[in-house]
């Protein structure tokens, strides 16, 4: 019979669909709470999330009826959408600066290229042995969560907000254990760490808008 670790949890549909639930509320509450333009469309990028969330869970079996085999690149599409709409978010929150350190902006902007080249050389390495239909998604998928990378770090450093910074890494990292479970190999350590850097990284997002 196999242990059982503190850290199962984080392997069942039930803990996934019940943070990411509560997260979407979470976010409804903080907008309700103070109605500002980028709580807006951060509330929409979480809600966009959780959908994308349930799909890759095949939550109570429906997405892998209604999807089939396409699933994980519906769910991909999804959590695009949700960094297009973090870019859209912090990028109104960058305009509201008035003042901001041009040194700062410069390591920001420095920083994310580089984690967006990394990003880009360990994507292709690990799906050098797929076809070319999830080479393709892949690629655009990471320049999305790049993008919206990019302005978060801009906006992080310029305004010394180190939050949303580190939770969009967070996120990129939870992304990058999916993809290698996806190529390379899937182990119950592995799918523990993507809910394990995954919710934080999503937590410090919202807390940083």
């Amino acid at each position: 019979m196999k242990e059982r670790t503190r850290l199962d949890f984080l392997l069942t549909n039930s803990f996934k669909a019940n943070f990411t639930f509560l997260m979407s509320a979470f976010a409804i509450v903080l907008y309700a709470q103070y109605p500002t333009k980028e709580r807006e469309l951060c509330m929409y990028a979480i809600l966009f999330s959780t959908v994308a969330d349930l799909v890759l869970m095949d939550y109570n079996n429906i997405p892998a009826l209604v999807f089939g085999k396409k699933r994980f690149y519906v769910g991909m599409a999804l959590f695009g959408v949700t960094h297009v709409l973090y870019t859209c978010c912090f990028y109104h929150k960058l305009a509201s600066i008035e003042t901001f350190s041009m040194t700062n902006l410069i390591v920001g902007a420095v920083s994310a290229l580089c984690v967006f080249v990394f990003s880009m050389v360990f994507s292709t390495h690990l799906t050098s042995e797929k076809d070319l239909v999830f080479r393709v998604a892949v690629y655009v998928y990471v320049v999305l969560i790049s993008v919206a990378l990019v302005v978060i770090y801009v906006y992080s450093f310029a305004g010394n907000h180190i939050m949303p910074a580190l939770g969009i890494t967070l996120f990129l990292i939870s992304d990058m254990f999916i993809l290698i479970r996806e190529t390379k190999r899937d182990t119950e350590m592995l799918r523990k760490l993507i809910w394990v850097f995954y919710p934080i990284g999503q937590l410090l997002i919202i807390c940083g808008v």
